[in-house]
């Protein structure tokens, strides 16, 4: 005995039901979720997530056209959260990149890299800030303030520059210094092997590109 479906085969509309249930599905959790932050948020708070996920697309579609981006360095999601952080401390960052002959993208990526633009940010090891400076660190470079943005950015761009300068404009090897420390670099005579580090300097490498291309305004603001 045959059986005979009108409009298409079983398993095709089989198929296209499990697919538009899973569409549904996926609506209602979405709704759910914005019902709930609608209930436990404060209304500005809110407004603010829904800002990140439209912001979350442009950064992705902006980097999807970016062939030597890897996008497993460099997380769209934390881009978007952050992008707020970024804009306010951009004037900040324009500032120190001008006294300090350092490029701005280098800088924004530092601070991407280290606090995710987090002012309040401590490390387990005590760095402090956005460029997470070490208190001992700190001192001597005359930072008053590793809490406050500008006297941290200040600071750790005063340091980066002294970093670059020390190796001869090789930047690869002042991010690795940064990182691991500067003897660590003198010891190895170059990037120390450590994997942390190694991916460290991949990390900001990334950022820098998508900052570069951002201040350039060939990405999208998100």
């Amino acid at each position: 005995m045959e059986l005979f479906v009108v409009g298409g085969s079983a398993p095709s509309i089989a198929k296209r039901g499990g697919f538009f249930f899973g569409v549904c599905l996926s609506f209602g959790a979405v709704c759910l979720l914005f019902i709930l932050l609608a209930y436990f948020q404060k209304p500005e708070t809110l407004a603010f997530l829904i800002k990140d996920q439209i912001a979350l697309f442009k950064i992705t579609g902006s980097l999807s056209n970016q062939r030597d981006v890897d996008l497993d360095m460099v997380d769209a999601f934390t881009l978007a959260r952050t992008a707020r952080a970024e804009r306010l401390y951009e004037p900040i960052v324009i500032d120190a990149a001008q006294n300090y002959d350092v490029q701005p993208s280098l800088i924004k990526a530092v601070i991407m890299a280290e606090s995710t633009f987090d002012h309040r940010a401590v490390s387990h090891r005590g760095a402090q800030g956005l460029m997470q400076l070490m208190p001992g660190t700190a001192k001597d470079l005359g930072v008053e303030d590793s809490f406050n943005p500008a006297h941290n950015i200040f600071g750790g761009v005063k340091y980066l520059k002294q970093l670059i300068e020390r190796f001869e404009g090789n930047a690869e090897l002042a991010l690795a210094a940064y990182n691991a420390g500067l003897q660590k670099v003198l010891m190895y005579k170059g990037v120390p092997p450590f994997q942390s580090t190694r991916a460290y300097i991949k990390k900001v490498q990334q950022y820098q590109k998508y900052y570069q291309w951002k201040m350039a305004g060939r990405i999208e603001q998100a």
